[in-house]
Order: structure tokens, then C-alpha cells, then sequence
């Protein structure tokens, strides 16, 4: 393995395969029962792995700048409710209670809007019919984005902006991936989620994207402390105007954040520090 980055203790490892499935960038494989970096260098510094294992048997060295810091949460301590949320991409089939929905909804509309316009909408897809929908929806997009990236297009950029035709072949290879894991029933959208929310605002709105990532924030931390996982959608975003027709929102609102939520597959143990970060301090005189 990767010695760099993660080390695993074979003495404590019970080859659960756990980090391996929690994984978003697909760095680890089982080799003869023990967790592997089959391609390091994809590696994206989240910390699941160690987090998440039941056995405490993978230590991840972090990030080279800003190392984070792994440790047993402590109940009393508050810092331990930003640490130990995690981007949940796997799910029981519990479905999530419509008071616990209503209240996550309340406690969203908490946050801050431009002019305190308050125009956000919420929209909840609980349906297993409904969720499917929304992947199918989604992943049509990604393979019409997909076509569009032909070899007329990057032929020409290639003369005229080299640089923009190799961002958009990798693009293209990106789009491919994602579209071939939905046809293969992996759910790379939407997770498998038993719930998404859709938050919207009028497109008039000059703050409305602000608005709903503001509120959404709120909605993944209260989620979180009431011990529910939830994954923050992005690549909805450029399906929006489709997903807008699905939940017939009115022409004049657009979709600006997407988020999934259940109940977590996986308990993770570990609460995760990142560090100081950065921060830059002036001492301004007169």
C-alpha cells in the first residue's frame, strides 16, 4: 500500500472491506485481505477510511498541508458535531420520518437570505419510483454533455484553445464514467438515497443561489446531529433545468442546491480534525 498516505495494521485488520465500499475515489481494492491503493494518486484526502473502519486498523497521514487529526469523539464536546459529519454516499432503506423531515425544513429556513427575502422552496423526493426517476433524469444529461464533446468540437479548440480542448477530453472521460456507473445500477447521482431535497429560488432572486447553499448547510448539520447522513449533489445541478420540469416547479424558480439523505449503512467512529487551515492575519496602522 501506499506507505505515504495509509497504513494498515494486519494484526487488527478483519478484511470487512468496509473502507474499500465507503471510498468515493475508488483508491482501495482487497489484495489478499488487506485493504490496497490500487491508484494513489486519486486519492482525495477525506479521511473515510480511517474514520470509518471498525477495527481502528488504517491510519491515513492527511493532507501535506493542514494534516488532519483523527480521534475518538468525546459527546460533550461541540467541536465533535462539525468533525464528524461525513459525505454519506451509502444508505439503509429506512425511509427518513416526515416530522424529521418537517423539522429539518424548519431549522433550514433559519439561515440567512439576501434583503431577508426568505423565497426559498423546498422540494422532497422520498419515493424509491421518484428517486429512480430523478437518476435517470440526470444521467440522460450527462450522456447528451457527453456526445456534445465530439471530435469536431475538440478538433477545432484544439487549434484555437488547446488548453480548454484537454479540460473538456477529460471532461468527456469524467461524463463517460459516471453515465456507465448509472447504467450499471451503482446510482453515482443520487446514491441510492432514500430522500433528496431540492432547494429552489426565483431566478429574479440576486442572492438566490446564496440562499439556498446558506440553507442547505444548516439542513447537513442538523441532519447530521440527529443522526442522519447526507451527501451534498452537485452534479444535479447541470440536470436542473430537466429537474425542474420533473418536480414542476414554476418557470420562474430555478434548482440552486441538492442534497440526499438517510440513514447511514456505515457507522464512522472517528471524529475528523483538519487543522488550523489557512488564515491570513494583518495588523493594520494608521
Amino acid at each position: 500500500m501506499n506507505t505515504f498516505l495509509i497504513s494498515v495494521d494486519k494484526d487488527r485488520c478483519t478484511s470487512c472491506a468496509i473502507c474499500v465500499d465507503v471510498c468515493p475515489a475508488g483508491v482501495l481494492t482487497l489484495r489478499e485481505g488487506i485493504p490496497t491503493a490500487r491508484h494513489p494518486g486519486s486519492c482525495i484526502f477525506c479521511g473515510h477510511c480511517t474514520a470509518v473502519c471498525p477495527e481502528d486498523a488504517l491510519t491515513h497521514r492527511g493532507e501535506e498541508t493542514g494534516k488532519f487529526i483523527l480521534k475518538i469523539p468525546e459527546p460533550d464536546n461541540p467541536e465533535d458535531l462539525y468533525a464528524t459529519r461525513r459525505s454519506i454516499r451509502h444508505y439503509t432503506s429506512q425511509k427518513v420520518e416526515p416530522d424529521v423531515l418537517q423539522k429539518l425544513m424548519y431549522l433550514a429556513e433559519t439561515a440567512p437570505s439576501g434583503h431577508n427575502a426568505r423565497k426559498r422552496q423546498y422540494h422532497i423526493v422520498d419515493s424509491k419510483a421518484a428517486i429512480d426517476k430523478v437518476e435517470a433524469i440526470t444521467t440522460q444529461r450527462y450522456r447528451r454533455l457527453a456526445a456534445l464533446i465530439n471530435p469536431v468540437v475538440t478538433g477545432f479548440l484544439s487549434v484555437v484553445a488547446p488548453r480548454k480542448a484537454r479540460s473538456l477530453l477529460k471532461d468527456r472521460e469524467a461524463l463517460k464514467r459516471l453515465v456507465s456507473a448509472s447504467e450499471r445500477g451503482h446510482h453515482p447521482f443520487f446514491r441510492g438515497a432514500p430522500c433528496a431535497i431540492f432547494i429552489s429560488a426565483p431566478k429574479t432572486q440576486r442572492t438566490g443561489r446564496e440562499d439556498c447553499t446558506a440553507a442547505q448547510q444548516i439542513l447537513i448539520l442538523n441532519a447530521h446531529r440527529l443522526g442522519l447522513g447526507t451527501c451534498i449533489i452537485g452534479f444535479a445541478l447541470y440536470a436542473h433545468k430537466e429537474l425542474e420540469k420533473f418536480l414542476n416547479l414554476p418557470k420562474n424558480r430555478r434548482i440552486y442546491a441538492v442534497t440526499v439523505l438517510g440513514y447511514p449503512k456505515y457507522n464512522y467512529r472517528k471524529a475528523i480534525y483538519r487543522g488550523d487551515g489557512a488564515m491570513e492575519r494583518r495588523d493594520w496602522e494608521d
